[in-house]
Parts: structure tokens; sequence; C-alpha cells
């Protein structure tokens, strides 16, 4: 209530506004109209995320090779014991 009284303007919090700037606003009286608010996004370095990205990607790569070496690992016969059992 100090701002109010003290009449301050406090960025993302208050404005002090002439009555001409609030009339050539259709005399809105919205805050939002007055008081830009704050960015509270956390930053993001896109380097590193490209980076973390990078590391997925060639992991995934790691992991489909894997797999696809050890389906060929199994023997021809596989097929015909899995069925039996």
């Amino acid at each position: 209530m100090a701002e109010y009284a003290d009449r301050k303007e406090v960025k993302h919090f208050s404005a002090l506004v002439h009555n001409a700037q609030i009339a050539g606003n259709g005399y809105n009286l919205s805050v939002s109209s007055y008081v830009e608010t704050e960015d509270t996004r956390p930053e993001i370095d896109i380097r590193e995320l490209n980076e973390r990205i990078r590391r997925i990607v060639a992991h995934e790569n790691e992991l489909r090779t894997e797999t696809k070496l050890s389906k060929n690992l199994k023997p021809k016969h596989y097929e015909q014991i899995a069925r039996a059992n």
C-alpha cells in the first residue's frame, strides 16, 4: 500500500498514468494496460539444449544398433523353439 500512498512507480507492479493517457486508452482502467508483467520464464541456453539433444539422439542410435545386433544373434531355430514352448 505504500506505493499507492507515496505515488511510487514500481516496475512490473505499479504505474503513474496521466488522465490524458487513460482517455487515449478509451478509459480502460485495466492494470495490464499500463503495467508490463514480469517475464518469469527460465532462460534457456540453446547451445546446451542442442548438445543434450545431440547426446540423446546418439544414445538412441546406439540402442537401435544394439537391438538390431541382438536380433541377428538369435539361433536360426529360435523361432521353432519359441513356438514349441
